[in-house]
């Protein structure tokens, strides 16, 4: 069973994966590269994969066997990580690099609403030159190149950076940079829309405002999306935040650098931006959840000693709440959009 999600407006896969087990052994492991494209594996676990790119998975990572593939790939909870040190936001700009693999897989896309709410609010159009800054793994670079937009990726994480560019290897109009929110590297009035999705809150706000000023040609727009996890509705929400509570290594400190009405004053200034909000889920089985899990920066990595007790407790809330096998995580997306001062 894949991932559900209320997004999922483009391609039935459009968005995360979710492992299922067969209650068969002789299933085979369906991978779909959501492009209407599947592979078939003579393996226990079925696995989809929403790329929405050309290559199969396995020619994404250059390799031919599947066990190999898989070890690749489909990262689990003991796989090897590098490094399980705590890192400070000074580090922001490293902090996903062991966990690529999982964000991709696990993490929530955004709307597909989202376009419409930028063509009624802010004209968006496709001939629309985008700066995506932390442009991360592409999953909001997508949602304009769909539109027919030009997207320039803006991406300081070499690992994120490079996943992107496998991830959106089908779109001409896609090209990908090595810079940062406050050293883009793009020229002077090139773009008509900056957009940031969930790195946002990782950006330095003064330096950044000044870069986004210089960047815009007259009029441009700046575009802030947030999936915004809902921490209180239902019982196993409130569990599982208190889990990250427990366990996060600083997770109280990246939670509250989260974007919010006050951060947004104070960047784009009282009366000169506007939002709304679309709902978004995800639906996890166990081995979903626990990517899900592992995919955020503040979760300790598979070495550290209390990796083990807080899968454990996953485990504890996931039994507790699943209804048929799944519990579903709830989101709010969260688009602000506006002027910035000094922008003419």
């Amino acid at each position: 069973m894949s991932a559900s999600s209320a997004n999922s407006h483009d391609s039935l896969l459009d968005h995360k994966t979710v492992i299922c087990r067969n209650s068969r052994p002789s299933h085979k492991t369906v991978i779909s590269n959501g492009a209407g494209r599947r592979f078939f594996f003579p393996l226990r676990s079925c696995e989809v994969v929403g790329l929405r790119s050309e290559k199969s998975l396995f020619d994404l990572i250059g390799c031919a066997d599947v066990d190999p593939c898989r070890g690749l790939f489909f990262t689990s909870h003991e796989s090897p990580v590098t490094s399980h040190e705590i890192m400070t936001f000074a580090d922001s700009k490293q902090r996903f690099s062991t966990r690529v693999a999982d964000y991709i897989r696990y993490r929530p896309g955004y709307p597909s609403a989202t376009r419409d709410v930028l063509r009624t609010e802010c004209g968006l159009r496709p001939g629309h030159v985008i700066a995506d800054i932390g442009s991360g793994t592409g999953f909001l670079s997508e949602l304009f190149l769909k539109n027919g937009n030009r997207v320039f990726g803006v991406e300081p994480n070499e690992a994120m950076r490079e996943a992107g560019e496998e991830y959106l290897a089908s779109f001409d109009g896609f090209t990908s940079v090595n810079g940062s929110a406050e050293a883009t590297t793009l020229d002077d009035s090139s773009v008509d829309f900056v957009t940031a999705g969930q790195a946002f809150h990782w950006f330095d706000q003064n330096a950044c405002r000044q870069e986004f000023t210089r960047i815009l040609k007259p009029n441009g727009w700046v575009v802030v999306i947030w999936n915004e996890r809902l921490t209180d509705a239902n019982p196993f929400v409130r569990d599982y935040e208190d889990l990250l509570r427990k366990f996060g290594t600083d997770y109280a400190s990246v939670k509250e650098s989260y974007p919010n009405e006050q951060h947004m004053r104070e960047f784009f200034g009282p009366d000169a931006y506007a939002s709304r909000s679309l709902p978004n889920f995800q639906e996890f089985e166990f081995e979903g959840l626990a990517g899900r899990l592992r995919s955020s920066s503040f979760i300790p990595a598979p070495d550290a000693p209390n990796f083990a007790p807080m899968m454990a407790e996953l485990q504890r809330i996931f039994d507790a709440h699943n209804q048929a096998g799944c519990v579903r995580l709830e989101y709010s997306t969260r688009i602000y959009f506006g002027h910035l001062a000094g922008n003419p």
